[in-house]
């Protein structure tokens, strides 16, 4: 009993001379095209990332001085107060 590869009409896959050599090389070249553009993305990606994992570092030195700076703000504001006060009292 010959193998049927699954197909229920007893037929098996095969390559005939009915098919265009130029449908294989389209087929082949679609495949070749979707393989180099996945591997674009993929190489785009991984610069993005590496781009994202330097600014980080630079993102939160942002932050930190910004908190730094409110803090200076906030001291400034109540050293001008106390100067204020001093001037008053001293008048």
């Amino acid at each position: 009993m010959a193998e049927t590869g699954g197909n229920t009409n007893g037929r098996t896959w095969h390559f005939d001379k009915a098919i265009p050599v130029t449908l294989i090389l389209a087929v082949l070249a679609q495949t070749f095209a979707l393989g180099f553009g996945a591997a674009s993305i993929i190489g785009r990606l991984n610069n993005i990332e590496a781009s994202l994992v330097g600014r980080t570092a630079l993102i939160e030195r942002f932050v930190t001085i910004e908190r730094e700076q409110g803090y200076h703000a906030l001291r400034l504001s109540t050293l001008e107060s106390d100067h204020k006060a001093l001037k008053r009292g001293a008048q």
